[in-house]
């Protein structure tokens, strides 16, 4: 009897260790994840090579407890072309349901950037700006990535 007392401990052990969400899970500690949302898509600066954005991000908490903002890996769009995409490490702290706003500054490849906002400008057609990737947090309870995927009309 001990033996089987023994082997059931360790299956039920290695099936609650088995990841660590389970185990979270198992002690009542389920940590909602955080969301991230496009606020705005501004332009700062204009050259003949180069547009300069600066892109504010609201990241939201629904947690009890703080997180931190680490890590954003982006992919920016202009009517389904992409114009910039890269990697923003800054960390951040985000008070336990609370919303932070975050900006990122951003340099663009002005050539296609420009065609895609000139006809926005003078043909009045519409443009849309696309944002999609992920973002890192850490938090008390282990790390959480959030993907996230947006589209905002611009007014030009």
């Amino acid at each position: 009897m001990k033996h089987f007392v023994l082997v059931l401990s360790i299956v039920m052990g290695a099936a609650l260790l088995g990841s660590c969400e389970s185990f979270r899970r198992f002690l009542g500690i389920n940590p909602q994840k955080p969301k991230v949302s496009l606020r705005s898509v501004h332009v700062e600066r204009y050259g003949l090579s180069r547009l300069g954005l600066s892109i504010k991000v609201a990241a939201e908490n629904p947690n009890s407890f703080d997180i931190k903002f680490s890590k954003l890996s982006y992919q920016l769009l202009l009517n389904d072309k992409v114009v910039a995409d890269g990697e923003f490490e800054n960390v951040v702290t985000i008070k336990g349901q609370e919303r932070t706003k975050i900006t990122i500054p951003l340099l663009v490849e002005a050539g296609s950037a420009l065609k895609i906002l000139g006809r926005g400008i003078y043909k009045k057609e519409p443009v849309h700006a696309s944002w999609n990737g992920s973002a890192l947090f850490h938090s008390p309870v282990g790390k959480m990535r959030v993907k996230f995927q947006e589209q905002k009309e611009l007014r030009l």
